[in-house]
């Protein structure tokens, strides 16, 4: 049944694993796999060296199609650079809007006030104003602690000395706004930022990001009030 010829023979078996033989065909060459060891391997191998030429097809068959897509394509040089420009701004201004909603608010350390208050002399001072550089520091240490109405009243009290050095006067009101804005107090908070804004000479330095993360978080509070 099977040919003799070696090129028949492969051609035989080829024609079977296509599903190309005849009835009768099939069922001697089955029959005699189940016996027939060399037979059946035979027909393995042949099958996995088909399955392989046509797995090299597909491949290349992809490869073509991928080739076909790539010369349909516009050149990258005429892709419109608007786009990447535009999504780097977009990135950009998230950015910045993230930093000054979400960032905390930096205002001068304590160290650096007490480095000034070395400066002043304490037999000088008046009662009252050593009760408000002590009521300055207690209002840090309640800001330290989490306990921003507190420290809210601390520096109050600082506003109601006069004759204050304007460095811990602007040092109050500075502390006020945070304190104020913290506790859920944003007019009064609102309130203290413009008077600094208007200050001239300020001697309590305090950088214009720090600045317009309170403008910026304050315009959104009342404009969804």
């Amino acid at each position: 049944m099977i040919p003799k010829d070696e090129i028949e023979r492969q051609e035989w078996l080829e024609a079977y694993l296509n599903k190309q033989l005849r009835q009768e065909e099939v069922e001697w060459l089955e029959k005699n796999l189940k016996t027939d060891g060399i037979l059946k391997q035979e027909v393995l191998q042949l099958k996995k060296a088909m399955k392989t030429i046509i797995d090299a097809q597909a491949e290349q068959q992809m490869r073509n199609t991928l080739q076909q897509l790539r010369q349909k394509q516009p050149s990258p040089i005429l892709q419109p650079l608007w786009r990447y420009t535009l999504i780097g701004g977009l990135a950009a201004s998230l950015t910045i809007i993230l930093y000054f909603s979400f960032s905390p608010v930096q205002i001068p350390t304590p160290d650096y006030d007490i480095q000034v208050m070395r400066n002043t002399d304490p037999v000088e001072m008046e009662t009252s104003q050593k009760a408000a550089y002590e009521a300055f520091f207690d209002g840090q240490a309640k800001m330290a602690e989490g306990e921003f109405l507190e420290a809210t009243y601390q520096f109050e009290k600082i506003l109601q000395v006069s004759e204050l050095r304007p460095y811990f006067k602007e040092a109050a009101q500075w502390h006020l706004v945070v304190s104020s804005f913290k506790s859920q107090q944003h007019s009064k908070a609102a309130l203290y930022l413009e008077q600094l804004d208007n200050c001239e000479a300020c001697e309590y330095e305090v950088s214009w990001a720090e600045r317009w993360k309170i403008k910026w978080r304050l315009y959104w509070l009342r404009l969804f009030q």
